[in-house]
């Protein structure tokens, strides 16, 4: 998962760091983490991976449902329950501190669908339901920045964790490594970058050809690239231009590789996706996202300084 200002803030409470000393591990600029954090900008590609790394580097790990979790301090569960009229209950364990976990009688009515209910058949529900209960009540200690002795599970929060939780087990039946994912996500992100990169070349030498007719695939957007440098007269900033085109035209070629590749399982069970017959490990995909961070870097570069000197 892709870090957010909200868990950017998150990940500094679990490891009780400043935002100066985030700015230092990131060797990023103080004010692009307040900037970020306060949602006033985005940072660009390589800042956003380098605010991200350092934390991970920490032992930060971003969950797929926003929250963010230290590796190596595991929830766990006692197996009984204590439950009364309004409330059934149970106790975890998170940082070596006892937690007690609430469920509202509504969350159990909403969980089993209940209307009218005895308190046996509610209690029958809420052991149906306990293996959930205990899922959202991890995620919810692993999100939190401070630590607390008190988890509720209110009926609405529970809800929009089982509808997000239903819809990423729908896009993946068969599960892959966050890390793997999150390379792959990492890397489409980045071609996006370039790719627009690309286009705002084409505008600054043509105003209005890319606008006007926007190539549907990023080969034509390269083979357009191509061109238009080629218009331009000889220089040494020209030339590499037409050398970035050129990096940008193969790395179409790898971006494409990579999206159109057929996923599938290895000898040892890991879901990744291959290329003839070869599969693309981690790090071929970190290498194919740096890549398209230079060639991103290379392009903005020559559109802000030697293009839009253009007459």
């Amino acid at each position: 998962m892709i870090i957010s200002p909200a868990t950017c803030r998150a990940a500094r409470g679990l490891l009780d760091w400043s935002q100066e000393r985030l700015a230092a591990a990131a060797n990023v600029g103080l004010s692009t983490i307040k900037n970020f954090e306060a949602e006033k900008s985005t940072p660009t590609g390589n800042n956003i991976l380098a605010i991200q790394t350092a934390f991970e580097k920490m032992g930060v790990e971003f969950l797929s449902d926003g929250g963010v979790s230290s590796r190596g301090e595991p929830v766990s569960f006692e197996p009984g329950q204590v439950h009364d009229h309004s409330v059934y209950g149970f106790v975890g364990y998170w940082r070596g501190r006892t937690v007690d976990i609430w469920v509202p009688r509504e969350t159990v009515d909403d969980a089993g669908a209940l209307r009218t209910a005895s308190e046996m058949e509610r209690l029958d529900v809420f052991r149906r339901f306990r293996p959930e209960f205990e899922a959202f009540a991890a995620d919810i200690l692993r999100g939190r920045a401070t630590e607390t002795g008190r988890v509720s599970l209110d009926p609405v929060p529970f809800q929009l964790w089982r509808e997000r939780r239903k819809r990423l087990g729908d896009r993946l039946r068969v599960p892959v490594e966050r890390d793997y994912i999150s390379a792959l996500g990492m890397a489409v992100f980045a071609f996006a970058r370039l790719e627009w990169a690309a286009v705002w070349c084409c505008e600054r030498i043509a105003p209005n050809s890319i606008n006007n007719t926007l190539p549907r695939m990023a080969g034509d957007l390269a083979h357009k690239l191509t061109e238009l440098a080629a218009t331009l007269p000889p220089s040494s900033e020209q030339i590499d231009l037409s050398e970035a085109a050129a990096e940008f035209k193969n790395l179409v070629r790898t971006r494409n590789a990579l999206l159109h590749a057929t996923p599938g399982s290895t000898d040892e069970g890991a879901q990744r996706l291959f290329r003839d017959g070869e599969s693309w490990t981690v790090d071929m995909i970190d290498d194919a996202a740096d890549a398209f961070t230079a060639c991103n870097g290379r392009l903005v570069a020559l559109s802000n300084g030697f293009l839009a000197a253009l007459p």
